[in-house]
């Protein structure tokens, strides 16, 4: 029989105050007899509050038939500690192992069973009741749920066995409401988790789910919470929700080698943010409402990346790969926005629907990147490339403009069952095949747009790579002669440069009569910018290029006039150069300036916004004064492969992770560092070199070192001998560094008798 006592608590000083707690064991002597309660014999019935503690094993050979080993009823507050002893038996019939009814309060943990029978633990009109550190194998259902509230299935290890259709790790009946499923590793010859009717408001998270055929599966449930889950199915179908509402998929990894990764049938309003889900075909089905599918990868090893057959979704910030149809909308009044598609051919297609917003980057490596079809659709800021027939038209109604279309032979083709198509705003580098009989390729009403830092307002055609009228005159950023398309069909406004849809401008050039190469972001349309001649070029405007500019001369000067090169910076081409001065100019890019194989090279008053490095200097002869480094993501300020006889003076180094930095033994050498300042970084200086000059330099707050130890044995931390003031009067002498914050005794004559140590490698 169940052991009893009674802990008594005496209160000392305090008469009559007596804590009585019930405790519980449950050993081998419990499991040789049942109680016939309801339809089931019971070996061991709980209907008191309390923890009991299991002791041993219940190993029963024989087959079992209706038989429940423990089960706790019409009571709360029980804790049942099986303390990792084993529940197993073969089995015929219906059996459980644990079986919890019309209970509050309980929590069963280090539980072991193999249950050999359909379910292992039951759950049903229970509330607050855990299920906890168990590890758990049965024939079907590993723990089963009905009718409970604020539930936990937390941190245990479930095996399914059985292949058929009832075969569920975690079975959520029904009318399961506020729950968790957390932290749970299971393993099902058919469904990992089943969430069934009306269970609301649960909470399914960082579980690892192996399954045969449905990873997890909701059945007219809603508002659950499906969150940083690992979900791998063979069979395909690996997340399904169906008649499911107002659910969120959040963080989770969804694989199958099959078809189906997830499936979203009648379940609206659901979102899938920040997840991957791969498959080999279907990878996401949606055929559902008003769903949400956010920052999330999907691919498709074959076909059918994302199907959308509804209405009203949004496709936001997603990357989607298939091989062919990585994207089908085939519903209406969906958004696709910020997306990038890649695969092999008809990568993306708009058909049998209306009203569709398409805004993203898609790239095919053969033919047909984009097919729209169905009518009012709009394709709109799109980067779309392919070899051939990039954009193909078949649909009615349809407006593509502010896009960037490459093709190696047909950019755009319109078949002769499109009409009334108006294509214009668009950067095209390729041909037009249009067959049909009423397209447009300019815009229908008039436009507000700048042109060569002037703003104008008129009717706008497109900016075409193969526009090529030599007589043609810009007249307010159009030629003035019509881009002929065939017989039937021309761009009668086409524009003189290409479009900016961020700024609404036509990259155009401002006529300077100062002998100064003037330059914009027109300038920059091909990405790289070379500079194979002599000469003084200056930004005009802030550049966004993935190449930037590569000096391929001598004796040239780039004035950044207070603007910024975004992306990609400047750099040294192949040969070796000198006289290069660069100055007034910003960098926000991860190597702002690689000079390599540069002399007599002068670079002032700059600003690096640093991510890797903000000057690479390899030269002699090099002055680099008055510039800020701050680190983005630390990085160096100034990374030296080599510098002979040069100057660093009147910089500020802040937040890197190395202010100046040196690499090779003797990078640096008879050069003169000066008056800068390094503040917050994690070193000043690293320097590998002899015969430096470092003085009258600002150290604060330098987090590992103000510089390496290195560096003190063949460089001078001290001026030359110089006349300097210190209160007033007028002294010669040798001065070193200033150091903020450092204890270095008594001031005489504005000079400190103490020198500064280093302890290597050591943050202080």
């Amino acid at each position: 029989m169940i052991k009893k006592c009674l802990l008594f608590l005496l209160l000392l000083f305090v008469v009559g105050s007596v804590s009585a707690v019930p405790d519980y064991t449950i050993d081998e002597t419990d499991f040789e007899n049942t109680t016939h309660i309801g339809t089931y014999d019971v070996f061991v019935f709980i209907n008191e509050s309390g923890e009991y503690n299991v002791t041993a094993d219940f190993v029963n050979t024989s087959y079992l038939d209706h038989k429940i080993v423990i089960m706790i009823k019409d009571t709360e507050n029980v804790v049942l500690n099986c303390n990792d002893n084993w529940i197993n038996a073969p089995s015929t019939g219906l059996n459980h192992a644990v079986y919890i009814i019309n209970s509050t309060n309980v929590t069963v943990k280090n539980l072991k069973s193999d249950w050999s029978s359909v379910e292992c633990i039951h759950i049903e009109n229970v509330n607050n009741t855990v299920i906890e550190d168990s590890e758990i194998t049965s024939k079907n259902r590993g723990i089963s749920i009905f009718n409970v509230e604020d539930c936990g299935i937390i941190g245990n290890k479930i095996t399914s066995t059985e292949y058929n259709s009832d075969t569920r790790g975690i079975y959520l009946m029904g009318n399961v409401i506020n729950s968790t499923i957390t932290e749970n590793n299971i393993t099902s010859n058919f469904t990992g988790i089943y969430i069934g009717s009306s269970s609301e408001n649960n909470v399914i998270s960082a579980n690892t789910i192996n399954s045969t055929s449905q990873g997890m599966q909701l059945v007219g449930s809603k508002n659950n919470l499906i969150s940083g889950c690992n979900i791998y199915s063979i069979d395909g179908y690996t997340l399904t929700l169906t008649d499911s509402e107002n659910n969120l998929i959040s963080g989770c990894n969804v694989t199958t080698p099959d078809d189906y990764g997830v499936y979203l049938g009648n379940s609206d309003n659901t979102s899938i943010i920040n997840s991957t889900v791969n498959a080999a075909t279907n990878t996401i089905d949606l055929n559902s409402d008003n769903c949400t599918v956010m920052g999330s990868t999907i691919r498709a090893d074959q076909y059918s990346g994302l199907e959308v057959s509804y209405t009203g979704n949004n496709i936001i910030d997603c990357t989607i790969y298939a091989q062919y149809e990585a994207l089908t909308l085939s519903g209406s009044d969906n958004n696709v926005s910020n997306c990038t598609l890649t695969g092999n051919h008809e990568l993306v297609s708009l058909s049998g629907s209306d009203n569709n917003i398409l805004r993203s980057n898609m790239w095919a490596t053969t033919y047909n990147a984009l097919t729209v079809g169905g009518t009012y659709q709009n394709v709109i800021d799109c980067t779309i490339t392919a070899q051939n027939n990039t954009l193909y038209v078949n649909g009615q109604n349809i407006e593509i403009n502010g896009s960037d279309i490459n093709s190696n032979d047909i950019a755009v083709k319109c078949i002769s069952a499109s009409y009334w198509n108006r294509i214009y705003l668009n950067n095209i580098n390729g041909s037009v095949d249009n067959q049909g009989p009423s397209n447009y390729f300019t815009s229908k009403n008039e436009v507000n747009y700048t042109y060569a830092g002037k703003n104008y307002t008129g009717i706008l055609g497109n900016y075409w790579y193969l526009y090529d009228e030599e007589d043609a005159v810009i007249e307010n950023g159009t030629w003035n002669i019509p881009y002929v398309i065939n017989i039937n069909t021309n761009d009668s406004k086409p524009l003189a440069g290409p479009w900016d849809k961020d700024t609404n401008s036509i990259f155009g050039k401002i006529e300077y009569d100062d002998g100064k190469i003037h330059l914009t972001q027109a300038d920059f349309a091909t990405g790289l910018y070379i500079i194979n001649k002599t000469g003084i070029y200056v930004l005009e405007e802030n550049i966004n290029s993935s190449m930037g500019i590569a000096i391929d001369s001598d004796n040239v000067t780039i004035d950044g006039n207070g603007f910024y090169m975004n992306t990609s910076g400047v750099s040294t081409f192949m040969g070796s150069y000198e006289n290069i001065t660069i100055k007034n100019l910003g960098l926000n890019c991860d190597n702002g300036l690689n000079l390599a194989n540069a002399d007599n090279v002068t670079i002032s008053s700059c600003v690096f916004l640093v991510t890797n490095a903000g000057i690479v200097a390899d030269g002699e002869n090099i002055v680099i004064s008055s510039c800020n480094f701050t680190g983005i993501d630390n990085g160096w300020g100034i990374n030296i492969i080599s510098m002979q006889n040069g100057t660093i003076t009147g910089c500020k180094f802040n937040n890197l992770m190395i202010g100046i930095n040196t690499q090779g033994e003797s990078a640096i050498g008879n050069c003169t560092i000066t008056y800068n300042e390094f503040i917050e970084n994690s070193w000043g200086l690293n320097l590998n070199g002899e015969y430096n000059w470092i003085y009258l330099n600002n150290f604060e707050s330098n987090t590992w070192a103000n510089f390496n130890y290195d560096s003190t044995f063949t460089n001078y931390f001290h001026s030359p001998v110089l006349t300097y003031k210190y209160d007033g009067v007028v002294y010669e002498g040798r001065l070193g560094n200033y150091y903020v914050g450092e204890e270095l005794g008594t001031s005489v004559l504005g000079i400190f008798d103490k020198p500064y140590g280093i302890v290597p490698l050591i943050p202080r």
